[in-house]
C-alpha cells in the first residue's frame, strides 16, 4: 500500500480563498449601525450571524485538516 505524500493546505488556493472569505463574514460590517432588530432566538441578527460563521470557521478548520492534509 503505498501512501500519498502530505499535501499543505498553504499551498492550495481554494484554502485560502475560504479562509478569507470566514473572516471576512465573521465581521458584520453588511449590518447597518446600531442594528438591533431583529431578534432571533433571544439574540440581534448580527449575533446570530457572527455565531454561525464562527461554527462554519470551526467545520471549516476541521474539514480542512482532514482534506488538505491526507
Amino acid at each position: 500500500m503505498t501512501h500519498k505524500p502530505a499535501r499543505e493546505p498553504a499551498k492550495n488556493p481554494l484554502f485560502w480563498i475560504l479562509w478569507l472569505l470566514l473572516i471576512a463574514f465573521s465581521v458584520p460590517w453588511y449590518f447597518k449601525p446600531g442594528t438591533y432588530e431583529p431578534i432571533v432566538a433571544g439574540l440581534p441578527l448580527w449575533a446570530l450571524a457572527i455565531l454561525i460563521i464562527t461554527v462554519l470557521y470551526a467545520v471549516f478548520t476541521t474539514v480542512s485538516a482532514q482534506v488538505f492534509w491526507r
